[in-house]
């Protein structure tokens, strides 16, 4: 079957004095080849959420309708997250749908954090397991994806966030199912408002000061069996610590325990009262702004194509004498272009080490319609790229990070640090921790992605030209990137934004202000 000319699609965005409104590309589809994951579909129903409220909202309502299979992927996804008005838990929500239908299955695929993050995965396996005693059967499985990074390991992690529901809608996006995502369009700072709770009055670039009464909270690392830090033995004793967690945690009004720098301080039974939390009265909470889409269509298809394949080939099953269960897809829906509804295709970014394992552990027929994978899947900044070089009047772009590479290829060198990267490396300090946390990388290699350098050659043929139509370079970032300013890994990422943009020989400022310089 031939590729089909699918156009890129285009948006009425801004508009001139004039009134006449810009056109403005806002996707752009990869072809087909073996480093674009699928191929664009028509056909699909997209609906946008700039909200979580709004998002959960639909994705609730979505769950509760599923008949077969749920499929959960995110870089953090917590059983006590708060998905509505009234506070009700993803547990809540995945134990009612169980419930309601017998044959449904549930499959949670969070990233398995590494030190020093803590994303509560091993408590939300603890807890969402629970669901099968509730049950009465076998029905919801949580695996603890692996990082599988081809280099840089201990910065490298899974962000992608979808839930897929009978293969046929599909949720991707910005948002997880985790902890402070439930906002509205007001991104109020009230930290106890709408319900909010326990971890999900979120912030974490403050050091919270409020206290939270051990009444409200429960430890799921009680339940023996599921973390390494404890051992039981079978007394009446154990039993009837276990028996009471298990309770708790389907108490719609327990949450997850909070912990101090991931100690085990409160992994006991007797809580200590003074949790802390959030303050509400003094400290506000962290607004969260993202994007999310709903899509209903043949692309839905990809979206579950990607979990069971990132499922299938993981070895992070960790329950005892039990068999990890293997998905199987359903047949793909034929490609056939109608001409009608959204064009979609589904892109991502996976390492090659995770590629060799997807291949691995596919059938075998399978894998004799494709070949070993090779390289790294790098179909976003492929897009991005794309996107850049065929710009016309403007580009946007926002994000939580920005790093780029900001010397040019092999000339990377400490002395030619500049500004706060300089103060980094000559400053006398008794304490490396500091200036390993501020340099992220080796020396000799920075980073490598060419957004900064796109960026620069486009607004340099703008410059050279001498264009009357304008063109902009409109870049949103936070102040900091969320977390505090002492933490170590929050100073290297602002290290290297600077870098980037600012104080690097070829930095997206240096490299425009040699080409305004060249075009004197």
């Amino acid at each position: 079957m031939n590729f089909p000319d699918i156009k890129a699609l285009t948006a009425r965005a801004i508009i001139p004095k004039d009134g006449s409104a810009r056109t403005v590309t806002v996707t752009q589809n990869l072809h087909p080849g073996e480093a674009a994951f699928s191929i664009p579909t028509d056909n699909n129903t997209v609906k946008a959420f700039t909200t979580g409220k709004a998002y959960f909202k639909n994705l609730m309502q979505a769950i509760s309708s599923a008949h077969e299979s749920i499929y959960i992927a995110g870089w953090q996804v917590n059983w006590d997250a708060q998905l509505d008005e009234q506070g009700a838990r993803l547990f809540d929500i995945l134990l009612h749908a169980v419930k309601n239908n017998g044959a449904l299955k549930v499959y949670v695929m969070p990233w398995d954090d590494t030190a020093p993050v803590q994303t509560f995965d091993d408590q939300t396996k603890t807890a969402l397991e629970l669901i099968n005693q509730i049950a009465g059967r076998e029905c919801l499985f949580v695996m603890l994806a692996n990082s599988h990074p081809d280099e840089y390991s201990q910065f490298y992690s899974h962000h992608q966030k979808q839930v897929v529901i009978d293969s046929k809608i599909g949720f991707v996006g910005g948002m997880d199912l985790c902890y402070g995502r439930f906002d509205d369009a007001d991104f109020d700072l009230k930290a106890n408002a709408h319900h909010r709770n326990a971890l999900n009055r979120y912030n974490g670039c403050v050091f919270q000061t409020g206290m939270l009464s051990s009444q409200n909270v429960v430890n799921p690392d009680l339940i023996p069996n599921h973390t390494p830090t404890f051992s039981y033995t079978d007394t009446d004793k154990d039993k009837e610590i276990r028996d009471r967690t298990i309770a708790e945690i389907q108490n719609p009004k327990r949450f997850q325990v909070p912990y101090e720098d991931d100690s085990p301080r409160y992994r006991n039974e007797h809580l200590d009262e003074k949790l802390v939390t959030l303050n509400p009265s003094t400290q506000p909470r962290m607004p969260w702004q993202d994007s999310h889409v709903k899509i209903e269509g043949p692309a839905v298809f990809d979206l579950a194509r990607n979990f069971v394949m990132r499922w299938n080939s993981e070895d992070g099953w960790k329950k005892e004498n039990v068999k990890k269960p293997i998905l199987t897809l359903p047949p793909a829906p034929p490609p056939v272009y109608t001409g009608t509804g959204c064009i979609v295709q589904v892109l991502r970014s996976a390492p090659k080490a995770m590629r060799e394992l997807e291949y691995k552990h596919m059938p075998t027929d399978d894998q004799k319609k494709i070949k070993l994978p090779l390289d790294a899947q790098h179909n976003i900044a492929d897009a991005m790229k794309t996107l850049i070089e065929k710009s016309q009047h403007f580009i946007y772009i926002e994000n939580q990070f920005f790093v780029s590479a900001f010397e040019q290829e092999g000339n990377f060198a400490t002395s030619d640090l500049v500004g706060p990267a300089k103060v980094t490396y000559d400053k006398e300090s008794s304490s490396v921790t500091a200036t390993q946390a501020a340099t992220m990388w080796d020396n000799d290699k920075p980073p490598q992605n060419a957004i900064c350098k796109l960026l620069a050659d486009r607004i340099d043929i703008v410059i050279k030209r001498g264009q009357k139509e304008p063109f902009h370079v409109y870049i949103t970032l936070p102040v900091h990137p969320e977390g505090m300013l002492n933490n170590g890994s929050i100073m290297s990422q602002v290290h290297w934004t600077m870098q980037s943009l600012v104080f690097g020989s070829h930095s997206l400022l240096n490299s425009i202000r040699r080409s305004l310089y060249a075009d004197k």
